[in-house]
């Protein structure tokens, strides 16, 4: 009974003691702060580092590059290192085609020799160890043997004065990577600047006119692929999100009062001051949202002040906006853009694509990228470069008239927007001689000694493809001339298998394993049934 008690209030104890346990505050998590840099570098900083950038900065871009192919080439290198170890291993001490197999199999042939010629003639046996030597040594299959494990042993030699290479490779490879990382570590205030104004939403990569090469000689959907892949380049994917057109459609949408309170019942107010209006100029997304939400805060305060200029002036305020990162990108690259329109419109008009299709393709491209590199002028039947650095969409939307739309025409045109912009982006030894009697057995028994002296060459090589000797064949033609040859047959290799099933064979494994459990339920069912008549039988 005194046991029973003190064990309960042992248990008590741990318990109480768990308890107080997870009652403790679990502490607060850890949590990593979104914000990195608390100012942003200014427009006019970001635009001369982007587009003038220093030496270090195009030396550390090119550090970056030459780490990335140095490490690719350590992987290539190990990697052909241990296949050339992996064959080494394998001409050395493999169990066929190896060097250590050659050399036992030479020991086998060296002993059948030896009785072969004790057995073909009586006085070989009390021959002297060199007489010996001389008749074994010059035997055809020993001397085929040799030979095979000669060029094993070529072989294997080359293969170790190749890894030689390899591993000299690897170590100068790591040696320059070592060197390379040290000096991008010693990177400067210019690369960090330089690096956060690539960070920035509508800053893009800086290409000289250099490296823009067009072809012209292929079909306008091909030269139009050309044009897409440097477009993608100077132009941030920021500024693609978000379409003149989304601006304005997001504006045209009218709610009622109460549906505009409940749009923005859990959205913050936005308001586009001086500060916020650079900022979201080059060094913070506007995206649909931010704009969705502009433009219901402007659309309430229509409704309340009746003020429709005021409504109109944040329209033109976003599109402005829109306009001003459009300028952001276009200082990065001027010359770059500059090249891509004289050398289109140069092409356009050349190949004479004046037809809609051609003012189509190009038009789905000027979408695309929210920018018209060229405009078609209906009068003469040309193409024009857009001469200004306007994007070209400006003008179109600066002065629109905003007019009223029901909900579902909003929601038709959205539909119809998203489709387009998707189309848009698609744009782009095995037998031995007979048995030699005991009796050949003679005085002077040399075979030990003439085995160490025959098989002392050592060799390594991969062999897969050199000439084996067959220790049959040698054998045989001092007693006929017969060959045979032995054909191996590989048996079909199967693919390893992944584990999956489909669906229809795990529903009949199931189905299966219940047929089973009803039919041994039976069974156990109807053998206790005979159980209790034979009892009752009995009694």
């Amino acid at each position: 009974m005194k046991k029973i008690i003190i064990s309960m209030t042992l248990l008590n104890l741990l318990l109480n003691s768990f308890g107080s346990v997870f009652a403790q505050e679990a502490p607060a998590p850890y949590i990593i702060t979104q914000d990195i840099n608390y100012e942003s570098i200014s427009l006019e900083d970001c635009l001369n580092i982007l587009q003038n950038p220093t030496d270090e900065t195009l030396e550390s871009e090119s550090i970056n590059k030459t780490i990335e192919e140095v490490e690719a080439e350590l992987q290539s290198v190990q990697e052909q290192y241990n296949e050339i170890n992996n064959h080494i291993a394998l001409l050395e001490s493999g169990e066929v085609d190896s060097l250590d197999w050659a050399n036992s199999q030479l020991l086998i042939v060296i002993e059948e020799v030896y009785a072969l010629q004790a057995e073909l003639d009586p006085e070989f046996m009390y021959l002297s160890e060199e007489e010996q030597l001389k008749l074994v040594a010059n035997h055809e299959s020993v001397l085929e043997w040799q030979a095979y494990i000669q060029e094993i042993q070529v072989a294997l030699n080359q293969l170790i004065a190749d890894r030689n290479v390899v591993e000299q490779n690897y170590s100068n490879l790591n040696f320059t990577l070592n060197e390379l990382q040290a000096n991008k570590e010693n990177t400067s205030q210019s690369k960090a600047a330089y690096n956060e104004c690539q960070l920035y939403p509508y800053s893009s990569e800086y290409l000289s006119i250099d490296q823009i090469l067009l072809n012209s000689q292929t079909s306008l959907n091909d030269y139009l692929v050309q044009i897409d892949s440097y477009l993608e380049k100077i132009i941030a994917k920021a500024y693609r999100k978000v379409a003149f057109e989304d601006i304005y459609r997001l504006y045209s949408r009218q709610l009622d009062q109460q549906a505009l309170e409940n749009a923005l019942s859990d959205k913050p107010n936005i308001v586009l001051d001086n500060l916020a209006y650079e900022t979201y100029s080059y060094a913070k997304e506007l995206n649909l949202i931010d704009i969705e939400t502009l433009a219901q805060y402007a659309q309430r305060a229509y409704i309340k002040n009746n003020n429709k200029d005021e409504f109109i002036q944040s329209y033109q305020k976003v599109i402005n906006l829109k306009e001003n990162q459009w300028n952001y990108i276009n200082s990065i690259n001027t010359e770059a853009f500059e090249l891509i329109k004289s050398e289109l419109v140069n092409y356009l008009n050349s190949n004479m694509h004046t037809n809609e299709e051609a003012i189509d393709l190009v038009r789905s491209i000027h979408q695309r990228y929210q920018v018209k590199l060229v405009f078609f002028d209906d009068s003469s039947q040309q193409w024009v470069i857009n001469s200004m650095s306007s994007s070209g969409y400006y003008d179109e939307y600066v002065q629109k008239e905003i007019s009223p739309q029901t909900i579902e025409e909003t929601l038709s045109d959205e539909s119809n927007s998203e489709s387009e912009t998707q189309s848009i982006d698609d744009i782009t030894l095995d037998e031995t001689l007979d048995e030699v009697p005991d009796n050949l057995a003679a005085p002077n028994d040399h075979l030990e000694s003439l085995k160490d002296q025959l098989s002392n060459i050592r060799s390594n090589t991969n062999i897969k493809d050199l000439p084996k000797p067959n220790t049959t064949n040698s054998m045989n033609n001092n007693k006929n001339k017969n060959s045979s040859s032995n054909i191996t047959n590989k048996g079909n290799i199967e693919l390893p298998s992944t584990g999956e099933r489909s669906p229809m064979t795990i529903i009949a494994i199931i189905i299966l394993v219940l047929g089973l459990i009803l039919l041994f339920s039976t069974l156990r069912m109807k053998r206790k049934k005979r159980e209790s008549l034979q009892n009752i039988e009995l009694d």
